[in-house]
């Protein structure tokens, strides 16, 4: 995953490491779109992205780098959240 500089800083901010940055920005993420009945819908980073604010999406990123799957509720009243998950390269 390309981090920008800005993103980094959000991530410095948030408590993780460079160390923990390296290890965020070394994996392969999943991103699955989850309504209430349970249909899911994989979407790319960007839309995922545009779904969420840049914290949550990074925070997201950093959860599932530790803890495998991350969740992001939406503000899109058609669907409850974004699962993220992560594949080591």
């Amino acid at each position: 995953m390309n981090l920008s500089k800005k993103d980094k800083e959000i991530l410095l901010n948030q408590g993780y490491t460079l160390d923990n940055i390296k290890q965020i920005k070394g994996l392969i993420y999943k991103f699955t779109l989850c309504d209430e009945y349970k249909n899911e819908t994989r979407i790319s980073a960007t839309l995922a992205r545009e779904k969420l604010s840049d914290s949550d999406f990074l925070s997201g990123l950093g959860r599932a780098a530790f803890h495998r799957t991350s969740f992001r509720e939406v503000e899109d009243k058609k669907y409850k959240g974004i699962l993220i998950e992560s594949n080591l390269v």
